[in-house]
């Protein structure tokens, strides 16, 4: 029979260890974003050269200005979050004057010399329709991190990159429907306690690929949505610590191998492996079910429940065996 515990209480045995992004998929905001280029909302984070994109469900959506920048739909396409109702957004090649976009964050705490450190994260090329932009005709390789001691500002010291990247991405992603998940490790040398994510390599070191029969005559630019960060000192880097925002008249328990869910609203159920890996999606309409997980392995999950709106979210660590 498989006994399932809710993780917390089995951190400390397990030795996870914890994620050094803060606000990993930017659910938490000093202030709604209104218009492009409002990154700094996101709380802990902020651009480090150019204007990268804050989008979240959050923005009021009575201008076209704020339609832009909502989620799902916005001036970049059509993309659900990867969890919660918020993400990134930044060009990674333009056309023009090797035109780039970073982001950047301070860590939680400085990355120690000599460790190995282990970072993942999930990435969903942006077609583009509508306002502002009609459509990106072009996608690119070599997303990936930069660490540094240092801070990088836009606006007064923005990050110069020089063909070099801690942790670099080859694949050229295509794919406008789904997150395509990345995962990288690296033996810090330096106690680094910033990182910024983007394209650190020119045009002549990056692949660029057409989309469409457009890119021939007139090529534009490549833009990645972002989310779901995690750096950690273990592979089973844990993304989030544990979330509860009130979703109302609701409830869930666990036990031998059944999870039971008493809803009153429409809720949305997902269940992520350890590397963020979605193996389990399912709506819950409202009343009262179960689940069964008898048949999941042995390991951790991370499971996540949104109300309809996917405006409140409850995200737990579970431990099945």
């Amino acid at each position: 029979m498989k006994s399932i515990a809710i993780l917390f209480l089995l951190m400390p045995i397990l030795g996870l260890s914890q994620n050094l992004v803060p606000n990993p998929s930017f659910e938490e905001y000093d202030m709604c974003p209104t218009e492009f280029g409002q990154t700094e909302r996101a709380s802990y984070w902020h651009s480090a050269l150019e204007s990268p994109d804050y989008f979240n469900a959050c923005s009021p959506s009575s201008d076209v200005n704020n339609i832009a920048i909502d989620v799902p739909i916005n001036g970049m396409g059509f993309q659900e979050a990867a969890t919660g109702s918020a993400y990134l957004g930044l060009f990674s090649f333009f056309i023009v004057d090797d035109y780039r976009e970073y982001v950047q964050c301070e860590l939680i705490s400085p990355m120690q010399a000599g460790t190995t450190y282990y970072f993942s994260m999930k990435c969903s090329r942006a077609e583009g329709y509508g306002f502002p932009y009609d459509h990106f005709n072009l996608a690119s390789n070599n997303l990936g991190v930069l660490f540094s001691t240092q801070e990088y500002l836009a606006s007064s010291n923005p990050l110069i990159a020089n063909n070099y990247a801690h942790i670099n991405f080859e694949q050229v992603v295509l794919d406008t429907n789904n997150w395509i998940t990345f995962n990288g490790q690296f033996v810090a040398d330096q106690s680094y306690a910033y990182m910024s994510l983007g394209n650190f390599f020119d045009s002549t070191m990056t692949d660029i690929v057409g989309t469409d029969a457009s890119a021939i005559e007139y090529p534009y630019g490549s833009y990645y949505l972002i989310d779901d960060i995690c750096l950690s000192e273990n592979p089973f880097c844990s993304l989030f610590d544990d979330i509860e925002n009130i979703i109302p008249d609701f409830e869930y328990s666990i036990h031998e191998g059944q999870l039971n869910i008493i809803n009153q609203n429409q809720l949305y159920l997902q269940i992520y492996s350890c590397l963020g890996e979605l193996i389990y999606d399912s709506i819950l309409q409202p009343h009262n079910s179960s689940r069964d997980l008898s048949a999941f392995e042995t390991g951790l999950y991370l499971i996540v429940f949104q109300d309809e709106l996917k405006r409140n979210i409850l995200i737990n660590k579970i431990f099945i065996q």
